[in-house]
């Protein structure tokens, strides 16, 4: 064993990798060989002890016999203009930089006067907007790979990759069987050869779980590590990071790619660095500018490239992105939006009492300080989910509307002018009794079906016309879930999946019969969907609908239970009879 550097623990508690000689041996040449640093060379060390980054700096330097130059103890990442002041004026050839640390220092124009080659790394890289005048060579490893896993040098104009496999390491973007995905495919990338580490330091469930068999090397008992990041092959046989997995987030149903949106950011001209994170439900873009930028430029800029979905609501303009300890973006430390992040119009006071009643709402809901009557709710991070949370909180305060008025009226003088209005919609009351056993036209307030079609739907449903509560036709958005679900050869684009675990087989009973009772209280959980022999779809609400708790007999042997319920349930190649009500259905092994 060398050492035990722990990570972060962003995900929980810290865990302690432990690397060995071999494989920090296995750096040392590498570098001095890919990078001609031999005795009388100067590098320097600016990583920080905590750093696993450091043991990259140092060793091979103190191994080879070169000098390795150390900032003054008073100067640290924080202080990056007296860091790159220090750093410039040292004698270096080879030296490391945090990623973020160098796109600061790229923005300014900041050179070095001796430099040969600087290295980067520990975070991803989102601009290199213009050749330097040594080489950058971008590089990626987790702290599990012994620092370095790929490295490569990026051009401006091209795609910022991260390299190829350094000496006797192994790269494999594997999909969710773990088999290998074609050039410029997604996968997972995992981690094999001479720099795997030996594993956490006393946790060897957490070890075995991420350090893995390599089903692909013919070396005995040779292992790969379980990165977590995303990247696709170039064509060029250069890696482009793609992000973590945990990037790759859903919002209202809809996966982010927080990557794209900041990509997407970063073309305008007058930004110099930026990140976009989901907080409280809504995309919030933090960035720092060249130039002095108008955040509606941003914000047109964006919406002319990116889905409505993908368009942040509020943009906070920083001096410079905060940094941790070790020179990588610290995400938990970027500020709350305040009042002039949001896209608000040029205020003006609202008038009269219902405005002013709105007003309050939308500041209650929104979470935003100051709203003027032209301000749009969708333009301050409004969204579907957040509107009927808003036509609740009307209702309560004796405003009445629906959620399509707000959509059609989305100011706040609008909507104010249309409450009242007569623009409401009237909901007929439902003509199903509850002790109907036949079903009739005259009974459908919502929709026009003839007698043949009405007994078509109730053949669907367990219980016949006794157990249907209402039918009525499919909404917009409904419709084109179904058209997405008819038209995929296998599996369901729809089919969301959890996974959750349970210490008893009692506990997960009651959790199902909780979920039951949850089926029972809200109609939607219990429609389903009929539209073979009908004129136009329609969505039929069952008055009991059991959901199905399936056993499923899995052997440890094969893998890890919970991923072989995934692969067998996979959204890909499994998809649920929409006839039959509720639409969920819960498996166990």
């Amino acid at each position: 064993l060398a050492y035990v550097i722990y990570t972060s623990g962003s995900t929980g508690q810290p865990k302690g990798v432990m690397v060995e000689h071999r494989t920090l041996e296995n750096l040392v040449h590498w570098h001095a060989e890919a990078f001609d640093l031999h005795a009388g060379s100067h590098t320097a060390s600016v990583a920080g002890c905590g750093f696993d980054a450091m043991a990259w700096e140092v060793w091979p330097a103190l191994c080879i016999g070169a000098t390795v130059h150390l900032p003054p103890s008073t100067i640290g990442n924080e202080h990056l203009d007296e860091l790159l002041a220090w750093w410039r004026a040292q004698p270096l050839q080879v030296s490391f930089l945090p990623t973020p640390v160098a796109e600061y220092a790229f923005s300014r124009e900041l050179g070095h006067p001796t430099l040969r080659t600087l290295l980067i790394g520990g975070d991803k890289l989102r601009q290199f907007p213009r050749d330097q005048t040594f080489d950058v060579i971008n590089n990626y490893g987790p702290t599990e790979a012994t620092v370095v896993a790929t490295s490569g040098r990026i051009e401006p104009g091209r795609v910022l990759h991260i390299g190829r496999p350094i000496a006797n390491a192994r790269i494999y973007l594997l999909d969710r069987q773990q088999q290998p995905v074609p050039t410029g495919v997604q996968g997972e990338l995992y981690v094999g050869g001479a720099g795997v580490a030996r594993g956490y330091l006393n946790r060897p469930q957490l070890t075995a779980a991420q350090f893995l068999d390599d089903p692909f090397s013919d070396e005995p008992h040779a292992r790969m590590y379980r990165t977590g990041d995303l990247a696709r092959w170039l064509d060029d046989g250069n890696i482009e990071y793609l992000g973590r997995n945990d990037d790759q987030v859903k919002l209202r149903g809809v996966r982010i790619e927080l990557g794209e949106i900041e990509t997407a950011l970063s073309a305008h001209d007058a930004i110099r660095e930026c990140v976009v994170l989901v907080r409280d439900g809504r995309l919030v873009a933090w960035f720092t500018d060249i130039e002095q930028v108008e955040i509606g430029d941003l914000h047109r800029h964006l919406q002319a490239r990116l889905p409505d979905t993908l368009v942040p609501a509020a943009y906070v303009r920083l001096d410079s992105l905060p940094l941790t300890a070790h020179g990588k973006l610290d995400r938990k430390a970027l500020p709350e939006p305040d009042q002039d992040a949001w896209l608000s119009r040029e205020y003006e006071a609202p008038q009269g009492p219902v405005e002013i009643a709105l007003a309050q709402i939308w500041a209650d809901v929104l979470n935003i300080e100051q709203i003027g009557r032209h301000d749009n709710f969708f333009e301050l991070g409004g969204h579907s989910l957040l509107a009927v949370s808003l036509i609740e909180r009307m209702r309560q305060a004796g405003l009445n509307a629906d959620v399509r008025v707000l959509f059609n009226q989305p100011s706040l003088a609008a909507l104010a002018r249309a409450l009242g209005s007569g623009r409401e919609i009237a909901v007929p009351a439902n003509l199903i009794a509850a002790d109907c056993t036949h079903i009739t036209p005259d009974m459908l307030t919502l929709t026009s079906l003839d007698q043949a079609s009405i007994d078509r739907i109730v053949a669907t449903v367990p219980g016949g016309a006794a157990n249907v509560q209402d039918i009525y036709p499919l909404a917009p958005l409904q419709e084109g879930i179904l058209y997405h679900h008819l038209s995929a050869e296998q599996g369901d684009p729809y089919l969301l999946q959890s996974r959750l675990a349970f210490d008893s087989l009692e506990r997960l009973q009651t959790f199902a019969e909780h979920l039951q009772q949850v089926i029972a209280r809200h109609d939607i959980l219990r429609t389903s969907v009929v539209w073979e022999g009908l004129p136009s779809p329609q969505q039929v609400v069952w008055r009991e609908a059991q959901m199905v708790v399936q056993p499923v007999s899995l052997g440890a042997q094969d893998g890890e239970i919970l991923e072989q319920l995934h692969a067998r349930f996979d959204a890909r190649h499994f998809r649920l009879d929409l006839n039959q009500a509720p639409l969920i259905r819960m498996v166990y092994a």
